[in-house]
């Protein structure tokens, strides 16, 4: 069984979708704690195999800012990751707004944080968050 015929039978509504050829998709998600969040990613090559997984704590209890660090490590990791593109894909989408549209105001809470992950990803033109 591969990859994409597990994740279409964990859910009904959405199918994954592995990236194109010479690509590499970083799936990351967050779970949040009440004194501490833990964030993972998964790296999948278009030949949709496991290239990497992994998860990690973060300091913070605040969702949008676990969702974030989630992304800001795919970001630090698609620099080791052979592939020409790279694709971060989260289920925030609040986060993906946030980062992608500068009009957006940011949350006081996590607006240094969003300010640096969007000149992160400014300077890793191989790298998109969806």
């Amino acid at each position: 069984m591969t990859l994409t015929s597990c994740l279409r039978l964990a859910t009904s509504k959405e199918v994954w979708i592995p990236p194109s050829r010479l690509d590499i998709k970083i799936n990351v998600d967050a779970a949040v704690g009440s004194r501490l969040s833990a964030i993972a990613a998964i790296v999948i090559d278009w030949r949709e195999e496991l290239v990497f997984a992994g998860s990690m704590k973060v300091n913070t209890t605040l969702p949008l800012q676990a969702e974030a660090e989630a992304i800001r490590w795919a970001i630090s990791l698609a620099p080791a990751m052979v592939g020409e593109f790279v694709i971060v894909e989260t289920d925030s989408l609040s986060v993906v707004q946030l980062l992608s549209n500068l009009a957006v105001p940011l949350p006081w809470r996590i607006k240094s944080f969003c300010s640096d992950l969007r000149s992160l990803l400014s300077l890793s033109d191989n790298v998109s968050v969806i």
